[in-house]
């Protein structure tokens, strides 16, 4: 994956747009390689499992109300862009 650090930094940007533009298959951003790369749906997928990992490893390290609702509210973005990405490969058939 290209560009991971700035793809991390946009996660909450490229999640509403997957989820609110429906008409929109691709969500792209200027970066140092392009003033269109592309942010696919599968990378978010990864970033997102990346920060659900991060924050259950956090919450079992020490447990709060904070990062449970953060986990939480992880695994539910995570859920609806599996569901979106899934439509969209539908889409494509």
């Amino acid at each position: 994956m290209r560009c991971k650090t700035a793809k991390e930094f946009l996660r909450p940007m490229a999640i509403e747009h997957y989820i609110t533009n429906r008409n929109s298959h691709l969500f792209v951003f200027m970066s140092l390689y392009s003033d269109e790369e592309p942010y696919p749906i599968e990378d978010l997928i990864q970033v997102q499992k990346s920060r659900v990992a991060l924050l259950m490893a956090d919450f079992e390290r020490l447990p709060t109300a904070f990062l449970e609702t953060e986990l939480l509210f992880a695994k539910k973005m995570l859920t609806q862009i599996e569901k979106r990405a899934a439509e969209l490969t539908n889409t494509n058939k």
